[in-house]
């Protein structure tokens, strides 16, 4: 749904500002502004991963951690 409204606002002319609470709402964005402290970065998700220790964070939180697979679960 969320994608589905992004790409329909998309389609119109202009700019569209997402404020991500997902990562994938950041990897479907041509530029991602990281705002932190007094100099905001900007970039691709790749270049923000090379140069924005604040984005490696928020994306470290983003990520869901993987489960153990059942021959490594105790018990």
């Amino acid at each position: 749904m969320e994608a589905t409204v992004e790409a329909a606002f998309a389609r119109r002319p202009g700019s569209l500002v997402v404020i991500a609470h997902r990562i994938s709402s950041a990897l479907r964005a041509d530029r991602v502004l990281v705002l932190d402290g007094d100099t905001p970065t900007v970039g691709t998700h790749g270049q923000l991963l090379t140069r924005s220790a604040t984005y490696r964070a928020l994306v470290g939180c983003w990520e869901e951690p993987v489960p153990p697979s059942p021959a490594t679960r105790p018990g």
